[in-house]
């Protein structure tokens, strides 16, 4: 068995080293296809402090104003407790019961307080969400106990239908259980076309380990984060991923997988649920206990489906069309991986054939 396997390794080095086509069965579209790198990135801090404007206003039961006693709101998540301060004149005994800020978003609305988080544009994408347990009032302003906080961000999406009419719209968003709020805490988020490279090779490999390739990847979404740690700062998340309905039905939407390339570099396939399909988009989410990283929108084929040609391997490991498969399979990503990675640095059309191997 081992020597089978260094056998399947040395001829991966030496295909990849040697040019050569191949025809999909399933697309006979992939020689000389050009890459096309469309995504949308955006980022926001996570604030310890929140201001509000003079605009806000706080109702109580009976429907009667309480006054705005401040012009900001403090926010504390730490050790799996979590709170505010609101700049309320809250009695003791009264009950607030709606607090909104048309300004910057602000919302109590039942026993949710919704913080909205903006990009340097003013644009919102993310948000925080207090679950709340108990809020009390002592005249000047008022402590609020959450029992959950949640990170939740705005749906990303991007057109993918000139570059692939089948995936058309794309779209990604998560949210993921807030542990702790450390000071200076921010989040990047960014969704492409095509994984980097060493994304695309621990998809693979985990895939592989499966008894998969990766066949096809629809979107990535891609989660940066500065002074957040999973497991510490950050909980479980949950990834919604949305594709053209004719992209899973070219695979089959068993065989759509959202995966998951945690930031030591290991490939996840992550348990997926087709969630209904809405216009001519098909949703997919997923749990991932490991917190955010980067994820993709994976179509998973067997080995034994025969989604390539079989290419004869002499040596003790021919006669086997799944490994032949994934050999072909894995340098054609590895290939159009390499592709990319020179569009982005040069952006002239080239081919592979135009460059050597």
């Amino acid at each position: 068995m081992m020597k089978r396997l260094v056998l399947a390794l040395l001829m991966v080095c030496l295909l990849t080293l040697l040019p050569f086509k191949v025809a999909m069965a399933d697309d006979s579209s992939l020689e000389g296809e050009a890459i096309v790198l469309l995504g949308l990135e955006v980022a926001a801090s996570l604030p310890t402090a929140y201001s509000i404007s003079n605009e806000a206003q706080a109702t109580g039961r009976e429907g009667e104003a309480i006054p705005i006693s401040g012009d900001s709101l403090s926010l504390q998540v730490s050790g799996g407790k979590a709170g505010l301060t609101l700049p309320i004149a809250l009695s003791e005994g009264q009950t607030l019961t709606s607090f909104t800020d048309p300004v910057s978003g602000l919302e109590l609305s039942g026993n949710e307080l919704t913080i909205p988080l903006k990009d340097p544009s003013g644009n919102q994408v993310m948000s925080i969400v207090f679950e709340i347990d108990e809020i009390k009032g002592d005249g000047d302003t008022t402590e609020v106990v959450a029992k959950k906080v949640t990170l939740k961000s705005t749906e990303l999406g991007v057109d993918l239908s000139q570059d692939d009419d089948k995936a058309g719209q794309v779209s990604a968003s998560f949210e993921v259980d807030l542990k702790s709020l450390p000071p200076d805490a921010s989040i990047n988020i960014s969704i492409s076309q095509h994984p980097d490279e060493d994304v695309l090779t621990s998809f693979e490999l985990v895939a592989m380990g499966d008894g998969n390739v990766v066949a096809d990847i629809a979107c990535t979404l891609s989660v940066e984060k500065t002074n957040l740690e999973n497991g510490i700062d950050l909980g479980e998340a949950i990834i919604i991923m949305k594709v053209g309905q004719a992209w899973v039905e070219r695979y089959g939407v068993d065989n759509v997988q959202i995966m998951r390339h945690s930031e030591e570099g290991e490939g996840q396939v992550l348990p997926t649920t087709f969630i209904r399909y809405e216009g001519e988009q098909a949703i997919f989410q997923a749990a991932s206990p490991g917190g955010l990283s980067v994820f993709g929108l994976a179509a998973l084929i067997p080995l034994s489906s025969g989604s390539a040609i079989w290419i004869p391997i002499v040596g003790g490991i021919g006669g086997s069309s799944s490994i032949s498969a994934f050999l072909v399979l894995f340098v054609l990503r590895r290939r159009r991986a390499r592709e990319a990675a020179l569009r982005r640095r040069w952006p002239t059309g080239m081919r592979p054939e135009d460059w050597e191997a």
